[in-house]
């Protein structure tokens, strides 16, 4: 389990309060957290808060191993550049020159310009299915593989329909989560495909109509989604609802006594 702490979430208030006096932030305003562990090198009798954050290429040679390059550390984030000095080193150890890295002029999965014309050709075909606010919200999600969410209206006109009227979201994004994305629980569908777990009540309210799609759409039985809800309220307690408000909402949940 891995969640922040109450005195975790005091320490950044204070020090966003110090550098930012107008902000005026207090724990109220804080409804969600995140918390993710990341990889160190392993340093004897070293705190975490004192060890490198920068990555190792690592060379086990001295260990008497050849052709062993290991990577230490580094985040997801910067992958890109970590595998071009990756491949570096590999040419390197092999006494060769390594070849120009492309990787500074290729365009991410799905990148588009807000001028690309494919975007005015889906506003163009879909306007009559979809709000513009919503095909517009779709690309700055999607990119270019909005059309790929787009295609799933094309097969099922159902799937055009919101999740919920407060949000952007359409159920066809939770189709293309499971079908396209590789989603097989509800915490990756609203965690890590979607934003949908980031709103107001984590997401919890919209659970019936998520598995209603889920069951209609991507065979899901209703004891797997039975399961599914289970699991996902347990998740998004231990890990993302701050622990001050699950007290609050234990103590409101508690009987009052009556006097006489």
């Amino acid at each position: 389990q891995i969640k922040a702490s109450n005195d975790e979430i005091d320490y950044l208030l204070t020090e966003t309060n110090r550098i930012i006096p107008t902000a005026q932030l207090s724990r109220q305003d804080v409804k969600f957290t995140y918390s993710g562990v990341r990889p160190l090198p392993n340093m004897e009798g070293k705190k975490p808060g004192s060890i490198t954050r920068k990555h190792i290429i690592y060379d086990h040679k001295k260990e008497g191993v050849t052709n062993l390059i290991s990577l230490i550390g580094g985040k997801l984030t910067t992958y890109r550049n970590i595998s071009r000095e990756m491949v570096d080193a590999v040419f390197k150890k092999q006494g060769r020159s390594a070849p120009p890295c492309p990787t500074e002029q290729q365009s991410l999965p799905g990148a588009i310009l807000p001028s690309d014309p494919r975007i005015q050709k889906a506003l163009d075909e879909y306007h009559t299915s979809l709000p513009l606010k919503t095909i517009n919200y779709l690309f700055s999600v999607y990119g270019a593989k909005a059309w790929e969410v787009l295609a799933l209206i094309d097969e099922e006109p159902e799937l055009a329909e919101e999740i919920t009227p407060q949000l952007p979201d359409i159920k066809a994004q939770i189709v293309y989560a499971v079908r396209s994305e590789f989603a097989h629980t509800l915490v990756d569908i609203t965690r890590r495909r979607t934003t949908l777990a980031m709103h107001a009540h984590y997401g919890l309210e919209l659970l019936p109509v998520l598995t209603e799609i889920l069951q209609k759409y991507c065979s899901w039985s209703e004891q797997e989604c039975d399961v599914q809800v289970k699991n996902y309220r347990t998740y998004m307690e231990q890990n993302c609802i701050p622990d001050y408000v699950l007290t609050a909402q234990e103590t409101s949940q508690e009987p009052q006594l009556t006097q006489r």
